[in-house]
């Protein structure tokens, strides 16, 4: 489920577009925040926990290199 919605939200940064590049920067990085914080609610166990982990970091890149880097053009 998890890699699911790791998949879902990474399309889904790809596909959105907007006229400020730091506006998406921080947009992107608010939506990785928000979905860390509802998966470690749904944490049953260390291991899920672990996972959030993972997912966060790799969401955070995705934003750096997706959203965050436009910006520095």
């Amino acid at each position: 489920m998890m890699r699911f919605l790791t998949t879902t939200l990474i399309a889904a940064f790809v596909l959105v577009s907007s006229a400020h590049a730091d506006d998406d920067c921080d947009k992107c990085r608010k939506v990785v925040d928000a979905t860390y914080l509802v998966c470690l609610k749904k944490a049953k166990n260390e291991a899920d926990k672990k996972e959030c982990d993972s997912s966060r970091d790799n969401q955070k890149k995705v934003c750096q290199v997706t959203k965050c880097i436009k910006s520095l053009f």
